[in-house]
């Protein structure tokens, strides 16, 4: 079977994400002086923009905002969905799995409250790894694969630019530790991969029945995401437009009569 671009370039991104887990996890088992050490100073340095911006950002990084945020793409683009839907749960288990097997507290749990900025509610789960960062990740894995080779020049860099924003949205918020993003985003990138990979073998995308099934879950999950609490109250205002844009991307989905191109 001849390799196309695409598969080497899977390829090679899992070639370079295995590692980093691997680091990720080694350095979370040693000495944590360091990653304190730059979690404050990369706290206080990311203070330079409005805390608005980082909130909108890390709405964006949930797991339904991502979600939401692919809605629209059901109509002409249903495989890049598809990949997000088959990705998200390797992207949960991933990162809901290792936050409850290592238990790490998160930075308001240990460091002094003067030493850096916190905002918003601490959520409930332990930090490590972040699960914004793996789905932040998890879908620039999907839009830097699955475009044809003239648009992924353009759209690869500003997916995986978004989704690093996303990552340094949650140190600046004061919520996750540097190694908490890092293991996140390269475990995020893997699921993001082997949504693309099961996206290929499992065509539903490519019938109408399945582009609607997809729309209707969607759009529940953006209804839902309507009412969830974002934990930031700058947040509220962007998470209710994401969810509104979810939803009116599932519903121009729904009375599709041709299936659009898959990448």
């Amino acid at each position: 079977m001849t390799r196309t671009p695409r598969d080497r370039l899977a390829t090679f991104s899992v070639v370079a994400a295995v590692p980093v887990v691997i680091a990720a996890f080694a350095l979370q088992a040693g000495s944590q002086d360091a990653n304190r050490s730059l979690f404050i100073h990369a706290n206080s340095l990311l203070q330079t923009l409005p805390m608005w911006i980082w909130a909108a950002l890390s709405a964006l990084g949930s797991s339904l905002g991502a979600l939401a945020l692919f809605a629209p793409t059901l109509r002409l683009r249903p495989r890049w969905s598809a990949a997000m839907l088959l990705g998200m749960p390797f992207s949960w288990l991933y990162s809901q799995g290792f936050k409850w097997a290592l238990d790490v507290p998160r930075p308001p749990q240990v460091l002094d409250s003067t030493t850096f900025h916190f905002v918003g509610t601490l959520p409930p789960d332990p930090a490590f790894p972040s699960g914004h960062a793996t789905t932040a990740f998890c879908l620039a894995a999907v839009i830097a694969l699955l475009p044809s080779k003239s648009h992924r020049a353009i759209l690869a860099p500003a997916a995986i630019a978004l989704a690093v924003a996303v990552a340094l949205a949650r140190i600046a918020l004061g919520v996750h530790w540097p190694l908490d993003v890092l293991a996140g985003a390269a475990g995020g990138w893997l699921c993001g991969v082997l949504g693309v990979t099961l996206s290929n073998h499992f065509r539903f995308w490519e019938r109408k029945q399945g582009i609607r099934a997809m729309a209707a879950i969607l759009g529940s999950l953006s209804l839902v995401l309507a009412f969830q609490d974002p934990g930031y109250a700058p947040a509220r205002l962007f998470q209710w437009l994401l969810a509104l844009w979810g939803i009116t991307g599932a519903a121009m989905a729904w009375p599709a009569s041709r299936v659009g191109h898959g990448a």
